[in-house]
């Protein structure tokens, strides 16, 4: 016996029960932890798709810009020539 009236296997299976349902808590912190993580993933790999997605659509954004550019560019010339067709069409019977 001990000084608190209990023996010495009484203690030992106390601790022994004591350890068990430490493990148990921190095994299911383990699978939250876990299943947290996998969670996580998915939203990574989420994001990294709608990234990519995103980049794609500004590169063409970019490309049809530039299309636009070219034609804001060429306006000009055509409106002349046009203006000149017009001129010379407007005389004719």
């Amino acid at each position: 016996m001990n000084v608190f009236g209990g023996s010495q296997i009484g203690e030992k299976n106390k601790s022994i029960l004591q350890l068990q349902q430490s493990f148990k808590f921190n095994a299911t912190k383990l699978i939250n932890l876990e299943n947290l993580l996998r969670e996580n993933i998915k939203s990574v790999q989420v994001l990294e798709e709608q990234i990519k997605t995103l980049q794609l659509a500004c590169a063409e954004n970019k490309e049809i810009t530039n299309r636009l550019k070219n034609i804001e560019k060429n306006i000009p010339a055509i409106i002349s020539r046009i203006n000149t067709v017009e001129t010379y069409y407007k005389d004719k019977p």
